[in-house]
Formats: C-alpha cells, sequence, structure tokens
C-alpha cells in the first residue's frame, strides 16, 4: 500500500470522538484520527490549522483516503 504525503488544512474536528477531515492542497479529503496526530501531551486538532499529513487509499466511513501521520505546520 503506497503512502502519500501532501499539504493539507482541518476543515471538520470532532473533539468528543477525536477525528476529523483534512483537505489536501490538491482537493482530497483525508479522513484523520487523533492516533496519527505526531504530538506530546493531548491529540488534538483546530479547524483551520495547517497541516503535513501522510495517508493512505483505504476507505474510511465515507473517505477514501485516512491519514497515517499528521503534523502539525508552525
Amino acid at each position: 500500500m503506497e503512502v502519500r504525503h501532501h499539504l493539507g488544512e482541518v476543515i471538520v474536528w470532532r473533539p468528543e470522538k477525536g477525528t476529523g477531515v483534512i483537505e489536501t492542497e490538491n482537493g482530497l479529503k483525508v479522513w484523520a484520527n487523533f492516533s496519527a496526530i505526531e504530538m506530546d501531551g493531548h491529540k488534538s486538532l483546530d479547524v483551520g490549522q495547517r497541516v503535513e499529513v501522510e495517508y493512505i487509499d483505504v476507505q474510511q466511513d465515507s473517505y477514501e483516503h485516512r491519514a497515517t501521520k499528521i503534523r502539525v505546520i508552525g
């Protein structure tokens, strides 16, 4: 399975579930889970945050891509 990476922006984040959606610069929507976030402490994202995301092409809910690593930029 090929891992791809792009820059993107968090467009949906549900803190109560620890899941959300990242839209990449080329318009793909990637399902995200808190477990893929690379940071110390409480792992959460905010809508509007810029991120670097690695993802695979795997169906997750209604999305065709799932994040495997997420790194907040800045």
